[in-house]
């Protein structure tokens, strides 16, 4: 049980370390605007987690957790730049896109069925690239063009689940199991972009500012 917990701990470690984007914090507060709007758009071919908000709805979030995540590098979102401050930046959101697809698998559940069953195992996944400028009394400055990708896909293995090991069955990891995703999987992946967006925005400016 011990071997089995430690396996788990440094999975959950090594995949927080990996999908983080981990941004700097300014010594001097800077300013920063969105020029233009955040236009989303969506493409599925399974429906299943894509359609449970409005496009609208996820412009709103993805707005709110970038101007969170940057209040956390010392780099405030405002709404109307103020061009006689010296540390004023702003960001474009090229795209925000949202996808959903699918591949079906067929499979025998275990080594005993007569009959397989059939799964759509479905991904989901959010793109958003994004330029940041520098405001100066000459116009703008491109600082840096870059994009985010996050994904999350749904699992159909044989590896034992927690439950399994825990009671002691599926040894042979010959027993199928299907982890669907949270309902809410697009809030959550629209959020981390979002603080993905901000931790590289922030590097952006330090660099500038330094």
């Amino acid at each position: 049980m011990k071997k089995y917990l430690y396996i788990v701990v440094i999975s959950l470690f090594s995949g927080l370390m990996t999908s983080c984007t981990i941004g700097r914090y300014l010594d001097t507060p800077a300013d920063l605007y969105i020029n233009g709007s955040v236009s989303v758009s969506t493409e599925s071919s399974s429906q299943k987690y894509i359609n449970k908000q409005t496009d609208e709805y996820y412009g709103q979030i993805f707005i709110q957790e970038l101007e969170s995540s940057l209040a956390g590098y010392n780099i405030t979102l405002i709404d109307k730049p103020d061009f006689t401050k010296s540390n004023l930046f702003s960001v474009k959101i090229n795209n925000l896109e949202m996808e959903e697809t699918y591949v079906t698998e067929t499979v025998y559940p275990d080594t005993t069925s007569l009959i397989p069953e059939t799964y759509n195992v479905t991904s989901c996944n959010v793109d958003v690239g994004f330029e940041v400028f520098k405001y100066s009394t000459s116009g703008e400055h491109s600082l840096k063009t870059s994009s985010v990708n996050v994904e999350k896909e749904e699992k159909l293995n044989t590896n034992r689940t927690f439950w399994q090991i825990l009671f002691g069955t599926n040894k042979d990891n010959s027993q199928y199991t299907y982890h669907e995703l949270s309902d809410n999987v697009f809030d959550d992946l629209v959020k981390k972009s979002a603080r993905n967006v901000a931790a590289k925005i922030s590097k952006a400016i330090s660099r500038e500012m330094k």
